[in-house]
């Protein structure tokens, strides 16, 4: 079997909205997890609601827990780039940035951007909502170069950004050192190849996030509980010389959201990973 290294950390989705963010920390710790990503949404660690007192605090509890935070993340499902409403728009890049200052504060590599989404029925031009994307994320861009952060690009399903050409063809568009791309093996795979997907984006990529599905319906499932092979993953990874950290990112409602984490990070150890 292909054994190598990798760095494993997990999100705090799988716990988002059942725990407490004290008690996420917690649960996380105890399953041996050294790096996180944030999941910067009420009611855990929105900024809106985090003073600089707050974030002070917030940096000390997750130092109790001997936890670091590489990425920030803070959803999006009402959050839209590309949107024809300039409001939108303008309510988006300000929540980006106030994400930026945040993970400058807290000590984070990473804000997660999806760049955004057209409408299911009457769907604008591509190149209409590709331009406002754009803009925005040149804004958000620059913000990130001044505050030391890097704007972590994610393709995903049902999104206008779906595959591995389009997410590069924006990096390169947007020209930015702060702007790169986050890979996500359940967003890939129901939208084309996994590993040439990885290829495509090479270098460019600096965060991963893992879950698994059956490669037709979009899910974020328990790794093992779908198709995806992750020994090949794995391999693919360090092809491209990856270095950042791989983030198991989970959504069990039905489940046990330690048990589900637990039996993923069981699954990965087995072929590369390691907190």
């Amino acid at each position: 079997m292909y054994i190598m290294t990798l760095k494993l950390g997990v999100t705090t989705y799988n716990h988002l909205w059942r725990y407490t963010l004290k008690q996420t920390l917690e649960h996380i710790a105890k399953l041996k997890f050294r790096v996180i990503e944030l999941m910067t949404t009420p009611p855990h660690a929105w900024p809106g609601d985090l003073n600089k007192k707050k974030r002070d605090e917030l940096r000390e509890l997750l130092g109790s827990y001997g936890l670091q935070v590489k990425a920030l993340n803070p959803t999006y499902g009402d959050l839209n780039l590309a949107s024809p409403r300039p409001t939108v728009r303008r309510l988006t890049v300000e929540e980006l940035k106030a994400q930026i200052k945040l993970a400058r504060d807290i000590d984070a590599e990473i804000v997660v951007v999806v760049a955004g989404t057209g409408h299911l029925v009457g769907t604008p031009p591509i190149e209409m909502i590709w331009n406002h994307a754009k803009d925005g994320i040149i804004e958000c861009a620059k913000f990130a170069e001044d505050h030391g952060v890097i704007i972590g690009l994610e393709c995903a399903p049902y999104r206008f950004i779906e595959k591995a050409e389009q997410l590069k063809r924006m990096i390169k568009e947007v020209g930015s050192e702060s702007v790169k791309a986050v890979f996500d093996t359940s967003n890939s795979c129901v939208r084309e190849p996994i590993l040439s997907a990885i290829e495509t984006l090479g270098n460019l990529t600096i965060h991963v996030h893992l879950a698994d599905n059956d490669c037709k319906t979009w899910g974020k499932l328990s790794i093992g509980m779908g198709t995806i092979e992750f020994a090949a993953v794995a391999k693919a990874l360090e092809s491209i010389k990856f270095r950042g950290v791989s983030v198991i990112e989970l959504w069990c409602p039905d489940e046990d959201p330690d048990s589900c984490v637990a039996i993923s990070k069981e699954r990965l150890e087995a072929v590369g990973w390691s907190p």
